[in-house]
């Protein structure tokens, strides 16, 4: 191979390496979002629901609840349930991409008296690495 050829062949390899390190998917924004209230327990005493700063506070919701919406990257969503049912008290947040659901943040606490469940954070997007 004669140096031309060969200073050629590395500088594609080189650009391709650089291309494809650049072209990591990333997380698009507009993805469906739902947030759920949820166990064995029938009603909660409290759901108090944050997305972008706007919400909402609900007292004596049957279960289970849940709310539909669309999240961006750096939005950021909260949830605090209480009940004083018997049963157990569930939150979860589910985001869905490409047909998939997945679980980004959850809750649990087992079935006595008064109990809470908080879900929630700042949406920073799937991890591909």
């Amino acid at each position: 191979m004669s140096r031309r050829h060969y200073i050629t062949a590395l500088i594609v390899i080189l650009l391709t390496a650089l291309l494809l390190a650049g072209c990591k998917p990333q997380t698009p924004n507009g993805l469906p979002a739902r947030i759920e209230v949820y166990g064995s327990a029938r009603t909660a005493e409290t759901i108090r629901f944050r997305h972008q700063g706007h919400g909402q506070n609900l007292n004596n919701v049957e279960l289970p609840w849940h709310y539909d919406f669309e999240i961006d990257l750096d939005d950021v969503v909260s949830l605090y349930a209480t009940s004083d049912d018997e049963g157990s008290l569930r939150c979860r947040l589910l985001v869905t991409h490409q047909g998939v659901s997945s679980t980004v943040s959850s809750d649990f606490a087992p079935s006595g008296r008064f109990k809470s469940v908080s879900c929630g954070g700042r949406w920073i997007g799937f991890r591909y690495e």
